[in-house]
């Protein structure tokens, strides 16, 4: 139920749930105005903001002219996952503005656009309604398909066939709504699956100075392969000195990593087995081992 007030604002309450819902300037749950003042004042024009373009080829947007481009800068469409353009602030105060309704960047009228609950309205009228004057919005939530001619628009006539399909999941847009998670059984990682440390192993090893794995004559390399996406890695001496640790971080999960054989203060390590242990994301760990062999004239 929208109930306008004196000063053009308007309070909203939420008949489903008997809650009233809160002016909402970043979108989400709630109410609010998308005026052309505020694209300007943002600093936004048809190039930078609401430009056919750059998103859908359609139409001519006008800056001062509010239309359906305009929402590409209101939340949550123009948040950086998706178009990634300044967010424009909804109001909390209507204002009678110009309105295209066919994306010719044209005025076919003056009127206002309000977002409810991410619903955006665009409604053509003389002037903003009088204090106590209300409205009774009953919102559907889902999809209506129908066969239009001409079928791309932007004003389509003799539309028939009309489909309506709800969706799979109920949007959870209620003031206050808390979810409450049950965990009926305790995650465990099984270990015998694909992926896991099991297949971790150096190559090559032994790991000799001039092998197909050095980088220059004074840099070898060698490669931890079958890794995780995410592992530390720590290298150890025989005596039990920590020599080395590796964060491995690769989200393309390409599965290596490649130490530079030198010691965590840059040292050449000398000849001599190491220990591996490498601990996953999920608190697994592996414990390894690998020889190096410095060629004469090439110790540490």
């Amino acid at each position: 139920m929208v109930t306008w007030n004196a000063d053009s604002s308007i309070t909203v309450r939420d008949s489903t749930h008997r809650l009233t819902l809160r002016y909402a300037p970043h979108g989400g749950t709630g109410w609010g105005f998308v005026n052309a003042r505020a694209f300007i004042a943002a600093g936004l024009s048809a190039d930078s903001g609401v430009a056919n373009t750059i998103f859908d080829g359609t139409g001519t947007p006008n800056i001062g002219v509010v239309g359906y481009h305009h929402l590409y800068a209101v939340a949550p469409v123009c948040y950086p996952d998706w178009w990634s353009i300044s967010c424009v602030t909804l109001e909390r105060t209507a204002q009678n503005e110009p309105l295209d309704f066919n994306w010719n960047g044209t005025s076919d009228g003056g009127g206002i656009a309000l977002v409810i609950n991410g619903e955006a309205f665009l409604m053509k009228m003389p002037a903003i309604p009088a204090a106590n004057t209300r409205w009774h919005l009953k919102a559907v939530t889902g999809a209506i398909t129908a066969t239009c001619t001409p079928g791309l628009g932007p004003v389509m006539t003799d539309c028939t066939a009309y489909t309506f399909t709800a969706p799979t999941v109920r949007p959870s847009y209620a003031p206050g709504l808390r979810y409450t998670v049950t965990v009926q059984r305790a995650y465990t990682v099984d270990s015998t699956v694909s992926g896991s440390l099991a297949r971790v192993h150096t190559v090559p090893d032994p790991l000799y100075v001039a092998s197909g794995y050095e980088l220059t004559p004074d840099t070898a390399a060698l490669k931890f392969v079958n890794l995780p996406s995410r592992a530390i890695i720590r290298i150890y001496s025989l005596s039990g000195i920590l020599v080395a640790a590796i964060i491995h971080n690769d989200p393309s999960g390409g599965g290596e990593e490649t130490w530079n054989v030198r010691s965590r203060t840059g040292r050449r390590v000398a000849s001599g087995v190491y220990f591996y242990h490498i601990e996953g994301p999920d608190g697994h760990t592996k414990v390894g081992r690998f020889t190096v062999v410095t060629g004469p004239g090439r110790g540490p």
